[in-house]
């Protein structure tokens, strides 16, 4: 079971660092503490973040050209070695995860189960057990 939770964890922190990204600061001072924090996404991924990103409200201004060639400055080392492995950059679609159910045993017995006469389609649709 923990080997299945960490294979969800790890698809899913490409999502949870571009959420991250969305809701951090984008001040001069923290281009190094963006870098660190969006390791799971691809340079590509985060310049194009950035570029698309249109704040909500007016308190918040569009993020600067200036800001955004600062990051890729900084990570210009990660994107050669990107360009070196040339990792997928979207994940499989069609891949999905074993979900497990705990079973509970229930108390009730359903050969003492009184249905009300009020649904008399019921015990057409299902047969007691």
């Amino acid at each position: 079971i923990e080997d299945t939770d960490t294979k969800v964890i790890d698809t899913l922190l490409p999502i949870i660092q571009a959420t991250q990204l969305l809701q951090a600061r984008k001040s001069e001072e923290d281009v190094s503490g963006i870098c660190d924090m969006c390791d799971k996404l691809r340079v590509s991924q985060i310049i194009k973040i950035l570029n698309v990103y249109t704040p909500a409200d007016e308190f918040e201004e569009r993020v600067s050209p200036a800001f955004v060639r600062k990051i890729r400055t900084k990570l210009q080392e990660r994107a050669m070695e990107e360009a070196k492995n040339q990792a997928p950059l979207l994940m499989d679609a069609k891949f999905s995860f074993a979900v497990k159910f705990p079973f509970n045993p229930s108390k009730i017995h359903f050969d003492e189960l009184d249905i009300p006469s009020l649904y008399t389609s019921l015990p057409n649709l299902v047969r007691k057990v």
